[in-house]
């Protein structure tokens, strides 16, 4: 939880532009079979944050997911790693 509030904090796109329409949309919601959410958050000017979200307890090796735009992505949180296990 605590990894969790930081970014929070940290993110704009995790907490501007709430209630408008531009600040949230599904990337795919469809995934029922592997029981995994991806949706996107945006701040209202260039800030984008994606959110993979696997509801179960195995793990999703190479899993794809269509990103929002080009580039180069960081992972700022993964329940798997041991900093975040602790």
């Amino acid at each position: 939880m605590r990894r969790l509030n930081e970014l929070y904090r940290s993110e704009p796109p995790l907490h501007r532009d709430d209630l408008a329409d531009g600040g949230f949309a599904w990337i795919d919601c469809e995934d029922r079979a592997q029981s995994v959410l991806c949706y996107e958050r945006r701040d209202g000017s260039d800030g984008v944050l994606v959110v993979v979200a696997n509801f179960t307890p195995s793990r999703r090796v190479d899993y794809r997911v269509g990103m929002p735009i080009p580039g180069r992505w960081e992972v700022l949180a993964n329940s798997d790693s041991p900093e975040i296990r602790r």
